[in-house]
């Protein structure tokens, strides 16, 4: 969902989620369980095809060191990949 939908706010707040701090990190939701940061990542991860919900194993790196690198990436995005006005799929 979009972070301005109507809907969105609603799950927002029956969750206790800021919506600035949606903006800051990606959430996954899915049986009534709200997934965050690198672990909300790779729970999606795991609903794709092969090869890409193969990523879902990185679960087992310690969460510590998946944060750390999710906010690297997070951080330096636009630096590394670039930021476009259209989406590029």
């Amino acid at each position: 969902m979009w972070t301005n939908h109507p809907d969105t706010l609603k799950v927002l707040e029956k969750y206790d989620v800021d919506e600035e701090d949606i903006n800051k990190s990606w959430g996954y939701l899915k049986n009534g369980q709200l997934y965050r940061g690198s672990t909300a990542w790779l729970m999606g991860l795991r609903e794709l095809c092969a090869p890409w919900c193969w990523g879902y194993y990185l679960i087992y790196v310690p969460e510590a060191i998946r944060e750390f690198v999710y906010n690297l990436v997070a951080k330096n995005r636009y630096s590394w990949f670039g930021r476009s006005d259209q989406c590029r799929v």
